[in-house]
């Protein structure tokens, strides 16, 4: 489950960011290196992302917002991620950092959600899949 960052909720909240259709997302992989903070806004903001080793920032897709009313929550799913070929030289993930596309600037790209990767195995060379948990990429609790 990805911990929000402020600016993402604040995107999602005032209707600058449409989750479920009209945004594009993408998914970032970053090493242990890198420490989460919710205040990160941007992509410019992201330390030891990969790089090398055929690594490449994936689109996401078919993004939905899925209401539990038995959990009290709004979950923000989607499909499974990609990255094709990834290789040992790229590093090995901790982190899938889920953000805006930004058109195409780093600057303009807002931070959604940090998720931690558990046990992530190291690239080989084969297609490294991320999915989010099975409560999506992130969620949104009510008391």
């Amino acid at each position: 489950m990805g911990t929000m960052t402020q600016t993402g909720l604040e995107a999602l909240v005032d209707g600058t960011l449409d989750f479920a259709s009209g945004t594009d997302f993408r998914v970032a992989l970053t090493t242990s290196a890198y420490t989460p903070d919710p205040d990160h806004d941007d992509m410019a903001d992201i330390t030891n992302e990969l790089s090398g080793g055929a690594y490449a920032r994936v689109a996401s897709a078919n993004e939905a917002i899925v209401v539990d009313d038995a959990n009290n929550q709004i979950e923000c799913d989607g499909d499974d991620v990609t990255f094709a070929s990834l290789e040992a030289g790229a590093g090995t993930p901790a982190y899938a950092v889920f953000h805006e596309y930004g058109s195409g600037t780093d600057a303009n790209a807002l931070i959604i959600s940090v998720n931690t990767l558990t046990s992530p195995p190291v690239p080989n060379g084969g297609d490294y899949v991320i999915q989010p948990s099975a409560e999506g990429w992130f969620k949104i609790t009510c008391a």
